[in-house]
């Protein structure tokens, strides 16, 4: 979810290709952004992105090689960093 009202954020809206689900430190899932897909605005100004459905090991490294990030993999987050941006 982003706030399309920033600049950052619709510039991160155009390049978002995946979306990395990170609980209690560890990996949940992934999605991938749907790039024809419409965001779904939200009425408290955020908009919710067009992703998939949970992606297997397999579909992440063919879809996404470089990523190296799998369901289950420790991913631990920086404090005070809801989100982290990494460009593949």
């Amino acid at each position: 979810m982003l706030s399309p009202s920033s600049v950052q954020a619709r510039r991160r809206q155009a390049g978002l290709r995946a979306v990395v689900y990170v609980v209690g430190g560890h990996i949940e899932r992934v999605r991938a952004v749907d790039p024809a897909g419409d965001w779904l605005k939200q009425a408290d100004g955020f908009a919710l992105a067009p992703v998939s459905g949970s992606l297997t090991r397999a579909q992440i490294d063919e879809r996404f090689p470089g990523l190296g990030l799998h369901p289950g993999d420790a991913r631990p987050t920086a404090p005070g960093s809801p989100r982290e941006y990494i460009d593949l």
